[in-house]
């Protein structure tokens, strides 16, 4: 890149601020991912390179091309026969989690402990 007078201002600055055009799309993610913390990096990235970083992250770390996963465990052993017919699919209603009437999950991983008599199970939004 060639050296002119703003790019070398620009450079020279110790902290920059530059408000992306797309965070106007960032409202409509704030408002699907409620929890999700805003994340801003420091950087001497032009803008463009800047916007690719971030999409990159956040397909990678933020996961918004992924379904939501919840681990729980309940009582009683799932045990081979409560396979058959297709994979479990369970309705959450957690106190602590926004869950209720978002729809089903199913099952993507079980874990049961015969001793205790109760299943570790990860459950993925369908």
């Amino acid at each position: 890149m060639a050296a002119n007078p703003a790019r070398a201002s620009l450079v020279v600055q110790e902290y920059r601020y530059v408000e992306s055009p797309s965070l106007s799309a960032s409202a409509a993610i704030r408002a699907k991912f409620d929890k999700a913390p805003l994340v801003e990096i420091t950087t001497n990235l032009d803008e463009a390179s800047a916007q690719a970083l971030a999409d990159d992250i956040a397909a990678r770390v933020c996961g918004l091309n992924e379904r939501r996963t919840f681990t729980f465990e309940f009582e009683g052993a799932l045990m081979p026969k409560d396979l058959i017919g297709g994979v479990p699919r369970y309705i959450l209603d957690f106190i602590r989690h926004k869950t209720t009437g978002t729809g089903t999950y199913e099952l993507i991983e079980a874990k049961p402990d015969y001793v205790r008599n109760v299943t570790l199970v990860k459950v993925r939004a369908s």
